[in-house]
This record gives C-alpha cells, structure tokens and sequence, in this order.
C-alpha cells in the first residue's frame, strides 16, 4: 500500500460511477477488527465527519473540508489504488501485444497470496513506446494516474514523447507536485499542463521543482489549492504565461512581498490569471496582491464575491496594475456605477481596454429591472476608451451613440434639479459630464442653462435613432412582442432582450436561431429572411438591414 496520503477512486458497483478521496489514515478503528482506510473525500457530500470516529471520539486524520470524512475498507469493492504514468500512456496510446514473441521473456513474480503477476519486458513496452514520437497532445484524465513509474520505463518513455507540448492529468490519483514533477521530468517541449480536479498535499513553504520551469500554462482549477500554495510555488514557474486556480474557494490574496524579498520578481511572465468562482470580496487586497506581476493582462474574476470597486484618484503604484488590458468581473454583486467610475480610473487601469460586467446588478437587488442594453450603453459611457464589452467589439458608432444616450439621461436630471447642490451631487456621480459635454461640444457642463440645452437636443437625437422591432417566438407564445434597441449595438444584446421580454432563461446559441424579416423592397410583396449564424452575433443590428418596424423570428434549431 503506497506512504500516506495518497489517492483513491472507488467506482460503485454496476455503475460507472466513481469518487475520488485522499486517504489519511490507515490502520486500526477499535472497537471494530481489522483495519480501515480514513478518506477525505473530494465531493465532501460524502463524507460523514471530520475525521473523528463516532463511537470513541476519537481523532485519526483531520479533513480540509468539514465533513467531508469516513472510513472505508482496504478491500472493498471497486478500490482503485492508480497505476504509473508509463502504464497510463501504455494503455491508451501504446498497448503491448502480450502474445507476441521477442527474445526478452516477460518475469513472473509470486505474492504472498500465491498469485503470479507479470511484468511485460521492457523490450515491449520500448517496442510500443516508439510509435508515441509523434502525439504533440496526451490526455489521461481519469485514467487513475498515482505515480511517475519506474526510471527504466520513464527513461523508455521520454525518449520517445520528443514532441509533447500539452499533457492532461486531470481527476488523476497523484498526491503530490513531488510527484507531478518526477512525472514529467525529462518532457523537454512540454509547455501546458492541467492538473484540474486533483488534491494534492499541502505546500507549506516555498519550493522549486526544475521540472516545472519549462512550463507556459498551468490549471489548478477545483484544486482547494490556496493563494499562499501558489506564491509558495511561483519559484517553480518562471516561464509561466497562464495561470487557472479557479473554484478553489479562495478567499483571501496574501501578497508576494510578505513572502519574498523585493528583489524577488513572481511569475515575471504571467499574462493570463484565471480566479473565476473563488470567493473573494475585497478589491483592495485583489489590486496590491497582483500589482508585481508585471505582465498581467487578462485577469479574470467572474463569479466571485466582489460588491464594489474602489480606486483612488491618487492611486500609489503599489495598487496600480499597469499592464492589465481585460478585466472579468462578470457574475459579481457589484450594484453600482461607481464601481465602473474606478474602473475608468487611468490611475489604477493605465492600459484597460476590455471589460466584462454580464450579470452584474447595477440598478439594484432585482435583475429584472435591469435593461440590458442601457447597461451596456451605459457602461461603454462611463468608460472611455473600452474597446470590447462582455466579448463584442465596441465600434465607434455605437461609442458615441451610447455617449450621447448618457449625457441626455444625466441632462435630465440636471434639469430637474431643483438646487445648485443637487446639480454638483449629480456632476459628481458621473465622472466624465464634463468630458463628454466638451467632446461633444455642448458647453462646459457647469452652467444650468446650457445643460438644459443640451439635454433637448440630445434626447431627440437618440430617440430618433432607437428602433422598436416585432419578435415573433412561434413555439413560446402567439403574439409579438418588441424591443427596442440602437442599430450600432451587437447582434446578441438583441437575444439577451428578447430573453428578458420573455421572462425565460437565456436563447442558447446551439439551440436558438436569430432570423431578420425584412420589410418588401419597394414594388415587391415578399419579405427577404435573413438567417443570422450564431457566430457573427457580435455584428450591429444595422449589418443585417434591420430597420424600424421590422421583424426577427426565433427558430428552434
């Protein structure tokens, strides 16, 4: 039986189901006879307790997830201890051909059970292996991976895997990065690796393992790896472009330099940060943590806990994250527009040109007040310079359209001010007035009469340029409905509206056709279709000749 921890699947018997667990004791469970296994499982689900025995009281291991613990037999049914790299890779891309004859006879060895095992010759597993020189990509995810192997059979292997460039040992058996590095050692071209869905033991300290320097991209997700497992680990990975640690239920980001000197450069090549559905709240500590990654470009955040925002108009360079061009906050409670203010701070975001915000509740509690395409036009607003939002492109029709959309919804409020006080109020909850107004040559912003002004010139202009389509959803209702949108925004903000009027959950793209039913051309009767493929959704409305009045059929595909 392999050193504690190590890993496990037990597959239920007449099913294909299977769970995986770390097991943390083995021995002995007075009262009972014989001995146990203690597993902490990776669906805590599972589990029964935190490692202590119920009769006794008792504690023989201590789980990471509360109740996420139990007992288990050594032997029962469906136990699966994992099998070595090499024979992983043997049994999916290179089975030997046991019957065939070659000089070096295969070795039977004896059990204490009296059981003979086999273990096939190394000249035909060499045999095999020869064919591997050209897979450029392996995936072993659950093929139940526990160990690198025997030298012999890994010095046989690497010989021939001279091409590898992606290797996948998700929902694998291997309990460690000790392991994960002798595994992979000798890999020269490798450069991606994914480790999703493992449990490893815990990284307490900082460590370098040579085999991981080569590596470009890296994915921890569903891990429970922790931040501080991560800067513990930086050293290992200094060629590392792509980092996923998501779903991990981190909650807190320590930064480098409580670690490190500041001589010290973490992750000196990181562009690409995935911490998507963690659970982190405080944006502050967010911004100081990944200020000295120096490359940082994308950084995700989706479907965290993040309710605001903030950046300081005096931001130090501590908080400043300099290189970052795209910013994912989509899915978070983030409820106002302040938040998007700072981010339109060049203080803080010198660089960012592309946000994501889908989902988040910028008018309130309830997501149906929300008018997704005012979000959208809105957000463009107060953000200048945005070239994409929430992945469509931001042409500059839709730009100022959006602009101008903005400053006649703030120009009423202004002129239904009733005091100088409630007009400066307004002025600064929206940043860019007096940017705008002067862009557009409107006035300064800062004299009551000529805002008024501007506001009634401004409404007229973006209502004559809204149009009210028909949408017809033959298999959801009889009648139409209508909405209404700009001819400068994208394709598929016209399928989130649809979904909204409808009350349903969002138009699947795999399930659902867009179709434009255009008005007869002059002197004919028949209404041109046009059906609109789901991957030129990021097109304006106008690009299909969508005018006032005309219809979109919803097709179920």
């Amino acid at each position: 039986m392999p050193d504690i921890p190590f890993r496990i699947r037990v597959t239920l018997p007449n099913t294909t189901e299977s769970h995986f667990g770390t097991v943390l004791y083995s021995g002995p469970v007075p009262p009972t006879k014989g001995d146990w296994l203690g597993v902490e499982w990776d669906d805590p689900t599972r589990g029964k307790h935190d490692g202590v025995h119920d009769a006794t009281g008792i504690r023989y291991f201590t789980c990471r997830v509360p109740g996420a613990g139990s007992f288990l037999r050594p032997h029962a049914p469906g136990l699966s201890f994992g099998v070595s790299f090499p024979e992983a890779i043997q049994s999916k891309y290179a089975p030997v051909d046991l019957n065939a004859q070659d000089e070096e006879k295969s070795t039977f060895y004896a059990t204490e059970s009296n059981f003979e095992i086999e273990v096939t010759s190394l000249a035909k597993i060499d045999s095999a292996f020869r064919n591997l020189g050209r897979l450029r990509e392996i995936g072993l995810e659950g093929w139940d991976v526990a160990f690198s192997g025997a030298q012999k059979e890994r010095d046989l292997l690497t010989r021939q895997l001279i091409n590898l460039e992606i290797l996948n040992l998700s929902f694998s058996l291997i309990p460690s990065l000790v392991t994960v590095s002798d595994t992979i050692d000798g890999l020269k071209k490798l450069k991606t690796l994914l480790l999703n869905s493992n449990r490893f033991s815990a990284l307490t300290a900082s460590v370098d393992y040579p085999p991981l320097h080569q590596l470009t991209e890296l994915q921890l997700n569903k891990t429970l790896f922790s931040w501080t497992e991560i800067i513990a680990l930086a050293p290992s990975l200094p060629s590392l472009t792509h980092l996923q640690v998501g779903s991990n239920g981190i909650k807190n980001l320590p930064s480098f330099i409580d670690y490190y000197s500041r001589s010290f450069t973490p992750f000196p090549m990181l562009e690409i940060l995935n911490l998507a559905e963690n659970e982190l709240s405080d944006w502050e500590q967010v911004s100081l943590a990944l200020n000295p990654l120096p490359k940082l470009s994308r950084l995700i955040l989706s479907s965290n806990k993040l309710v605001a925002i903030k950046a300081d108009p005096d931001s130090t360079p501590t908080s400043t994250l300099r290189s970052l061009r795209h910013l994912s906050l989509s899915d978070n409670p983030i409820s106002t527009w302040a938040s998007i203010d700072s981010i339109n701070n060049k203080a803080t975001f010198p660089r960012l040109d592309s946000i994501a915000v889908s989902n988040c509740l910028f008018c309130g509690d309830q997501l149906a007040d929300i008018d997704v395409g005012k979000v959208r036009s809105e957000v463009i607003a107060r953000i200048g310079g945005l070239l994409e939002l929430d992945g469509s492109i931001v042409k500059s029709g839709e730009r100022e359209d959006s602009e101008l959309f903005y400053l006649s919804q703030i120009g009423h409020q202004l002129e239904t001010a009733l005091t100088l006080e409630q007009r400066d109020k307004i002025r600064a909850r929206n940043p860019r007035w007096k940017e705008l107004t002067a862009l557009y040559g409107r006035g300064d912003g800062e004299k009551a009469t000529e805002t008024v002004t501007v506001v009634r010139r401004d409404t007229g202009t973006i209502k004559s340029k809204l149009i009210k389509l028909q949408v017809s959803i033959p298999s959801h209702r009889s009648d139409d409905i209508s909405v209404s949108i700009l001819p400068s925004q994208p394709t598929r903000i016209l399928r989130t509206l649809v979904a909204k009027a409808l009350g349903t959950k969002p138009l699947l793209k795999n399930k659902w056709l867009l179709e434009a039913v255009l008005k007869p051309r002059e002197g004919g009767e028949d209404s041109p279709v046009i059906s609109i493929p789901a991957e030129d959704e990021g097109r304006e409305i106008s690009w299909w000749g969508l005018e006032e009045g005309d219809k979109v059929m919803v097709v179920e595909r």
